[in-house]
C-alpha cells in the first residue's frame, strides 16, 4: 500500500476535497459488520447460550494471563532477554529502550490488554456462536479423525496463511490500510510495537480470520498455544534487534523482514507480509530478497500525529489522535 498521502490544505479541507467515495465504503463496511452482530444478538439461540460462553472464555482467559504472562517468571525472563538483545545487537543503535516511540507503545499497552481483555473475546465468542448457528455445514469433518499432530500442524499452517492473506488485504484496501497505518506508523520498532493496533483493525482482521478457522473445529488448548507463540514471535520481530535468524529465514519471519515490512522506503511497501511463517510470501512473490539491510521505517504522512518527546499526559493525547487519525485519513483523496 502506498504510504503517502496528501497533506491537508491550509486552513482546512473544503468539502469538494473530500474522497466520499472512501467514506462511502467505510461506512458501508462498519454498518454491514455492526447489522452482523446486531443479527446475532437477536438470535434467541445464540443470546441464550452467549452468557455461559463469555463466562467461560473470560475465565479461561483471566487463567491463560496469570498461569501464561504475569505469574510466569519466563514471561519476565523473556522480556529481559529481548530487551537485552535490544541494547548489544540493535537494528537502530542510535535508538535508545525508552525512545519517544517506546514510551508512546507503552501507552498502547494497557489500552490494547484493556480492548483484548473485554471487547475483543466478546466479538469472538459471537463470531463463534454466529457459526455454530448458520455455517457450520462449512465445518470439515474428516479433519476430526486425524492423529493430534496432524491437526496441530494443518491448524498453524491454514491460520498463518489466513493471517498472511488478511494481513495482505488490509494493505490493499484504502480504507483497511487507513486503520492498519496506525501499526505502521512507528518509526523506532521495539518490543512493545505489537500492541499499537487500532481496535477497529483487530476487529475486521479477527471478522475476517474466525469463520476459515473454524471450519477445522481446532480445541480451545490449540489455539491458545499458537496465539501464545505468534504473539511471542510478534514481539521480538517487532523489537530493535539486528539480525535475520540466519538460514531460518527463508522459513520464518525475522526482524530484520518483518522491519524490511515496515519500511518507510516505497521499494519496500506491499512486501513480506507474513506473521509466523516467510513460506507464504516466497510462494507469492512478495518476499523482499534482501536479507541484510535495515531501513528507516514508518509513514510518509506529515497529517499523521506522531508522538513527541513530551510527559505522559501528552502521550495519552496523541493517543486519541492515533485513534481518530484513519477517520480523517480515509476522506483525503488517495
Amino acid at each position: 500500500m502506498n504510504t503517502t498521502t496528501p497533506a491537508a490544505p491550509e486552513g482546512g479541507r473544503p468539502l469538494a476535497r473530500i474522497h466520499w467515495r472512501n467514506v462511502s465504503l467505510l461506512g458501508g463496511s462498519l454498518a454491514a459488520l455492526a447489522s452482523l452482530f446486531v443479527v446475532l444478538l437477536r438470535d434467541p439461540a445464540v443470546t441464550a447460550s452467549l452468557g455461559d460462553r463469555l463466562t467461560a472464555t473470560f475465565g479461561e482467559l483471566g487463567k491463560a494471563l496469570r498461569e501464561e504472562f504475569f505469574l510466569n517468571p519466563w514471561f519476565y525472563a523473556v522480556v529481559a532477554g529481548v530487551l537485552l538483545l535490544e541494547r548489544l545487537i540493535p537494528a537502530d543503535p542510535g535508538q535508545g529502550l525508552l525512545s519517544k516511540g517506546a514510551r508512546q507503545d507503552l501507552v498502547w499497552v494497557p489500552f490494547k490488554l484493556l480492548v483484548h481483555a473485554s471487547f475483543i473475546p466478546a466479538v469472538i465468542v459471537l463470531l463463534r456462536l454466529g457459526y455454530d448457528r448458520y455455517l457450520g455445514f462449512l465445518t470439515i469433518d474428516a479433519v476430526a479423525s486425524w492423529p493430534a499432530p496432524g491437526r496441530i500442524v494443518l491448524a498453524v499452517l491454514w491460520g498463518d496463511f489466513l493471517f498472511w492473506l488478511i494481513h495482505y488485504i488490509r494493505h490493499k484496501v484504502f480504507f483497511l490500510w487507513c486503520f492498519h497505518a496506525v501499526h505502521h506508523s512507528q518509526k523506532e520498532l521495539n518490543f512493545f510495537t505489537e500492541y499499537r493496533v487500532h481496535p477497529i483493525d483487530d476487529v475486521f482482521a479477527i471478522t475476517l480470520g474466525v469463520i476459515p478457522i473454524l471450519m477445522l473445529e481446532p480445541s480451545f488448548v490449540t489455539v491458545t498455544a499458537i496465539v501464545w507463540v505468534r504473539h511471542w514471535h510478534t514481539r521480538i520481530c517487532h523489537s530493535n534487534i539486528r539480525t535475520n535468524f540466519g538460514p531460518l529465514k527463508y522459513i520464518l519471519v525475522t526482524p530484520q523482514s518483518h522491519r524490511v515490512h515496515h519500511s518507510v522506503d516505497e521499494v519496500h511497501h506491499d512486501k513480506n507480509f507474513g506473521l509466523t511463517f516467510s513460506i507464504w510470501d516466497h510462494l507469492f512473490g512478495t518476499q523482499h530478497r534482501e536479507y541484510d539491510i535495515y531501513p528507516e521505517t514508518g509513514i510518509n504522512d506529515r497529517d499523521f500525529p506522531f508522538e513527541q518527546n513530551r510527559r505522559s499526559f501528552a502521550s495519552l493525547n496523541t493517543l486519541l489522535s492515533q485513534l481518530i487519525y484513519p477517520f480523517q485519513a480515509v476522506s483525503r483523496r488517495d
